[in-house]
């Protein structure tokens, strides 16, 4: 058992059909505004009502989908027939689409030097490439995937290619990662897979522009998430404390006790913080979405660490809270891992010490 109250038997897919029939995909979609489509206070809501329920690889899978996947393909579905008809899929919760970007043996910070390809020719366009620890790669009926669609090294390279995973040449290769089961994480392989040109969709060179902004909602959906996850454990855990007797009272009486849950509080409001600031997605700056994401990976971390030398292994059946900690590193992981993060922040060292001269640029 992952943690209590959370259903680890529940599919993606159920949890997806779900979402689609009672129209909250639908209300998902509509109250986003441009650029980035999304909308900060409904993805709290979404999160909020799915956390205590749905298992942390299900829960990657339908993150990545409303965060990402949504978004950009309602950027692309204007004047794409291809992309529009995927997209009402997607909103009606029958089809499930994977975002394919990082390149196989090519480190996610590395996406102008793509190797996965779509070249045009008479009869559409050809992809060929791959593309490693995908979300949602064994389960998806779609992939969105990030392709080179010239050969210079620059920005302007590389457009969306919408690929049926039942199409000739596409292989599928389940990555069988244990820690986050159910989020049909895998690896993608195309080989020489033709498609007709409808299926680049989306304005041609403005894939990764594109995708460095809803990267933001991303990262804000899982520091949701995880601040989610956090305040329910963190209630258990007081009352785990405060119900269980020693010889002179109950563990919350130690003042030790105290202190080491008080710290825990202390990264609580701090990722809750970091959540108001992030509320207004579409003034987030790359850099403020790197901030975040290093943020609650460490704040999460910490607070459960704790949690686990507060109440002791026993507490906790199967050893569920080691593997939901586990799962929440993971699950941080997912679209940049933290050192990573933490590389970028410093990059930006001058916006954060100076945000007065940084508007002003």
């Amino acid at each position: 058992m992952t943690a209590v109250g959370v259903d680890t038997a529940t599919t993606a897919r159920a949890v997806w059909a779900e979402l689609g029939h009672r129209g909250d995909l639908r209300a998902l979609v509509e109250a986003g505004q441009p650029p980035l489509h999304v909308e900060a206070g409904a993805l709290s809501a979404l999160v909020e009502q799915l956390e205590s329920s749905v298992a942390p690889g299900p829960m990657l899978s339908v993150c990545v989908q409303v965060a990402s996947v949504l978004p950009l393909l309602r950027g692309c579905a204007a004047g794409s027939a291809v992309a529009d008809e995927v997209l009402a899929g997607m909103i009606r919760g029958e089809t499930m689409v994977a975002l394919a970007v990082t390149d196989a043996q090519l480190s996610g910070s590395g996406l102008l030097d793509l190797r996965t390809r779509a070249t045009r020719d008479a009869g559409g366009i050809v992809l060929t490439g791959g593309k490693e620890w995908i979300t949602n790669a064994t389960d998806c009926d779609f992939a969105l995937v990030l392709a080179r669609t010239d050969g210079a090294r620059r920005v302007t390279s590389h457009s969306w290619v919408l690929v049926p995973k039942g199409r000739r040449g596409v292989r599928v290769e389940s990555a069988t990662d244990a820690v986050l089961a159910g989020s049909g994480l895998g690896h993608l392989h195309f080989d020489d897979v033709r498609l007709d040109a409808d299926h680049l969709v989306g304005r041609t060179g403005r894939a990764l522009p594109e995708l460095a902004r809803q990267l933001t909602a991303e990262r804000l959906i899982g520091a949701l998430w995880a601040r989610t996850t956090c305040r329910r454990i963190l209630r258990e855990t007081r009352n785990y404390l405060a119900t269980r007797s020693t010889g002179q009272g109950t563990l919350w009486d130690n003042a030790s006790v105290q202190e080491r849950f008080a710290g825990c509080l202390v990264d609580l409001a701090h990722l809750d913080a970091m959540c108001a600031a992030a509320a207004d997605v579409n003034a987030m700056t790359a850099a403020h979405g790197m901030l975040l994401k290093a943020s609650y990976a460490s704040a999460t971390e910490r607070i459960l660490t704790a949690v686990i030398a507060l109440r002791g292994a026993d507490s906790f059946r199967d050893g569920g809270m080691s593997q939901l900690r586990e799962q929440l590193a993971m699950f941080a992981i997912a679209g940049g891992a933290t050192a990573t993060m933490l590389a970028g922040v410093a990059d930006h060292a001058e916006e954060f010490l100076c945000p007065e001269r940084s508007r002003s640029h």
